[in-house]
Order: C-alpha cells, then structure tokens, then sequence
C-alpha cells in the first residue's frame, strides 16, 4: 500500500490577486524591508502564508495604506500614488514615515507589555 504525496497547490480566484512581499512593497510605496519588519511585529497588512511563501492580496494592500492615511488624517481617494517609470519599486518618503511611525508604536507597545508582564511575574515570585 502506497501512499500518494500530499501537495498543495494555491488557487487563485479571477478578481483576486496576490503579489510577492516584493511587489507588495512596492505598491503600498515602501522598502521591502519595512514590509518585513511590520510582518515580524504583527501589525502589517494581512498576509496569506503558504509553505514558506508569503503573499499579499491587492485588496488587503489597499486597505492596510488607506487605513494608515486615515489614521493621521488624511483622505485615501485624494491622494496620487506616484507615476510608475521603470520596474523600479518606488519608495515614497511620505509612506515610509508612516510606517515608521506604526514600526516604533508597535515597538513601543510591546516594550511597555513586556515590562508590565516582568513586574507582575516578580512580584509573584518575591511575595
């Protein structure tokens, strides 16, 4: 009795599209390394992990930069993604502060969680 490997295989939907944390980077305006540091800290747009691939669907993309224009006051449909020349990922320097913003928020959070988290545990250890 044999039996047959098991493989999976992404399907893809006609109005869905997914992207490379490459070309996610890209279209959101920022480096492909902050798109990596917002995965680690949890607080980037939703992902779909396969494997070891890691993919991003264009709706959650447009949602996760329309939500970070919002939180500092700004209107999505106003604002122009830049023009698009070459294959080159354009960073825009504007989106890139905000994420640095969320980066060290998040940063932040988890420093002021880890602290509290230390305290209580000492304390039950002591008294």
């Amino acid at each position: 009795m044999s039996v047959a490997p098991v493989t999976s295989t992404l399907v893809a939907f006609p109005d869905r599209r997914v992207v490379t944390p490459r070309e996610a980077s890209a279209h959101i305006g920022i480096a492909p390394g902050s798109l990596n540091r917002l995965r680690l800290l949890r607080c980037g747009p939703n992902r779909i992990v396969t494997g070891h691939d890691t993919l991003y669907r264009i709706e959650d993309l447009d949602a996760f930069k329309a939500a970070l224009l919002v939180e500092v006051g700004l209107d999505p449909a106003t604002c122009r993604p830049a023009a698009k020349g070459d294959d080159t990922p354009v960073v825009l320097p504007f989106m890139q502060l905000l994420i640095r913003r969320r980066i060290v928020r998040r940063i932040i959070l988890l420093g002021l969680w880890s602290a509290l988290g230390l305290g209580t545990l000492s304390t039950l250890i002591l008294f």
